[in-house]
């Protein structure tokens, strides 16, 4: 199942989605190349501030 959901996620950079994403993405992870910096930059340019969804409650909006 990991592997399904790795493999999903690689398929486009999922700006804007939840936080989840944003997580298993990299967002906090710290960045080694240049192309890195500009990639989470971007993400954290993109990434709403009052992002309070949780992809595991479904009924929270």
């Amino acid at each position: 199942m990991f592997k399904i959901i790795h493999q999903m996620l690689q398929l486009d950079d999922f700006y804007k989605e939840s936080k989840a994403i944003d997580i298993a993405k990299g967002i906090d992870r710290y960045p080694e190349t240049f192309t890195e910096v500009f990639k989470m930059v971007k993400r954290k340019l993109l990434t709403p501030k009052n992002d309070k969804t949780d992809s595991r409650n479904p009924n929270q909006h």
